[in-house]
């Protein structure tokens, strides 16, 4: 399996999970990656995430729109 493949099969059972702990308080927004309630993202919360991780890895910053088109 792809290693993609493997990665969108292993987040969405983790997403499944988190429907059943969730219970009641669980919305379906219809959207792939959500919050542990299953609501939307909110953008600045998704950036500020991926810059914390960049910086603990020592990575420089980059934006996601930056390389949604990427080939690599």
């Amino acid at each position: 399996m792809p290693p993609v493949t493997w990665a969108v099969k292993h987040h969405h059972e983790q997403q499944q999970r988190e429907c059943e702990a969730a219970g009641t308080a669980w919305r379906h927004s219809g959207h792939g990656f959500t919050t542990g309630q299953g609501r939307p993202i909110d953008p600045t919360n998704l950036t500020r995430a991926l810059t914390t991780l960049l910086r603990k890895a020592h990575l420089r910053r980059f934006r996601f729109h930056d390389h949604r088109d990427s080939q690599q």
